[in-house]
C-alpha cells in the first residue's frame, strides 16, 4: 500500500467524480480508501451529510470497480435524532425534513457509529459510544496496558474497556447515568423522539422568526445560511411563499394542527437539526441597499456579538437575554462555491461573478452568529 486514505464527504465526492482514483490524484497509482465519514449534525452549522449517497456509490463500486471501503457515521453532535425512526412513530410530530429523515433511515447500513450522550442526549460528560457492525473491527484500535494485568481466562473480552478504546481509565459513573436515562426516556419516537422534535422545532420557528424579522425591519437584514427548499423559486419568492403560509400562527397552533400542513411548510426550511448559523447586515439607509464590503459586514458581526456574548462580568446568566456563539466560514476551508454564495446572499449581489469578494472588500471568511436551541420546552415567549 502507497497511501491509506480516510475521507471527509467533500473529499470523497471529488475523487469519485472521475473513473478512475489514480488519474484524479495524479501520480498513476491505485490508493486504497479505507473509510469515508458521514456527518450527522456538524458542530458548526447542525448539518446533516448525504449517507444515502454515499452508500449508493459504494454500492455502486463494489460491483463495478472491486472498490470497496468503510462507511462510518460521525453521530456525536446529532445521534439522539435516530430515535425520531422507530415503530412507534405513529401521530408524532416531525420537525425535520423528509432529506434529513432518508438520511437517518440508513444508519444501520454503516459500519460504525460514534455518539455523544451529552450533545442532544442532555446527558453530562464524559459518556461516549464507538459502535461497530462488526466486533473484530475492534482490534484496529486495541491496545494494552502494562499497568493492567489481567490473567487468560479471568475477563470476559467484550467487558474489558480497557483494551478497546482510545483512553486509558473511564469513569462508570456517567456510563450508569445514561443507562438509567435510557430507562427512564426511551429511544423511541414517543421517547428521545419527543426531545429531538421539540428541539429542532425550535430551531425552526427560531428561523421563521429571524427570515420575518429581516423581512420586516427598515434598517437590518439576516441571511441565515442553509438554502430554501424549493430551489426553482428566488429568494424573494421564497420568502414571501414561507411567511404567508405561517402570518399569524403561533408555535403552539402549528405543533397541534391536525391537518399537519403549516408544520410541514416548516420543517423544509431552515436548518437540518438544532443549530443555526446566520450573519446580520444593515442598510445603508431605511429601506435601501445593503452593505457589500465584507470587512465593514464582519466588524458589523463582531460588535453584535461582542454586545451579546456572555462575558465574565460578575452578571447572573439569567439576566442574558439571549446568549450566542459565534464562528467564522473562511474561504478556504468551506470552498469557493459555498463561500461565494453565502456572501452573495448577504450581500445581495450576484453570486455567478467571476470573484464577489472583488467588490465586497478583502476578507476570506465570513462572520457569523451561530445559535444552539437545546430548550425543548415550547412557551408562551416563542409566540407573537
Amino acid at each position: 500500500m502507497e497511501l491509506l486514505l480516510c475521507l471527509n464527504l467533500s473529499d470523497f465526492f471529488y475523487l469519485f467524480s472521475d473513473n478512475s482514483i489514480s488519474e484524479t490524484l495524479g501520480d498513476g497509482k491505485q490508493h486504497p480508501i479505507i473509510a469515508v465519514v458521514a456527518v450527522f449534525g456538524s458542530t458548526e452549522e447542525g448539518t446533516v451529510d448525504e449517507l444515502v449517497k454515499i452508500l449508493d456509490l459504494r454500492n455502486n463500486y463494489r460491483k463495478d470497480n472491486d472498490v470497496d471501503f468503510v462507511v462510518h457515521a460521525d453521530c456525536a453532535w446529532g445521534g439522539y435524532f435516530a430515535s425520531l425512526i422507530g415503530v412507534d412513530e405513529t401521530n408524532v410530530p416531525r420537525a425535520v425534513s423528509d432529506y434529513v429523515m432518508a438520511q437517518y433511515g440508513q444508519l444501520g447500513k454503516t459500519d460504525t457509529i460514534t455518539i455523544d450522550p451529552h450533545k442532544t442526549g442532555y446527558l453530562p460528560y464524559p459518556a461516549g459510544a464507538l459502535c461497530y457492525r462488526n466486533m473484530t473491527m475492534r482490534t484496529l484500535i486495541a491496545f494494552g496496558a502494562p499497568y493492567i494485568n489481567n490473567a487468560p481466562g479471568e475477563t470476559d473480552p467484550k467487558l474489558s474497556l480497557g483494551d478497546y478504546g482510545i483512553e486509558g481509565s473511564k469513569p462508570g459513573a456517567a456510563a450508569a447515568g445514561v443507562y438509567l436515562s435510557h430507562a427512564a426516556i426511551p429511544l423511541t419516537p414517543h421517547g428521545y423522539g419527543k426531545l429531538m422534535t421539540l428541539t429542532a422545532y425550535n430551531c425552526k420557528i427560531f428561523h421563521w422568526k429571524l427570515v420575518e424579522m429581516s423581512d420586516q425591519d427598515p434598517d437590518f437584514t439576516v441571511e441565515p445560511t442553509p438554502h430554501w427548499s424549493d430551489s426553482t423559486l428566488s429568494k424573494e419568492e421564497a420568502v414571501k411563499s414561507f411567511l404567508s403560509k405561517l402570518s399569524g400562527k403561533t408555535p403552539q397552533s402549528i405543533l397541534n394542527d391536525a391537518m399537519g400542513t403549516d408544520l410541514a411548510t416548516l420543517r423544509e426550511e431552515g436548518s437540518d437539526l438544532n443549530i443555526l448559523t446566520y450573519a446580520f447586515n444593515y442598510k445603508l439607509n431605511p429601506g435601501g441597499p445593503v452593505e457589500t464590503n465584507l470587512d465593514k459586514l464582519n466588524a458589523f458581526n463582531e460588535m453584535i456579538y461582542d454586545r451579546i456574548s456572555l462575558k465574565a462580568d460578575d452578571r447572573d446568566i439569567y439576566n442574558y437575554k439571549i446568549l450566542v456563539s459565534s464562528t467564522s466560514f473562511y474561504s478556504d476551508t468551506y470552498g469557493e462555491v459555498f463561500f461565494n454564495d453565502y456572501l452573495g446572499r448577504l450581500t445581495e449581489t450576484d453570486p455567478n461573478l467571476p470573484d464577489p469578494t472583488s467588490s465586497t472588500g478583502t476578507g476570506d471568511k465570513i462572520v457569523v452568529m451561530r445559535s444552539v436551541i437545546m430548550d425543548p420546552w415550547i412557551t408562551e415567549r416563542c409566540g407573537r
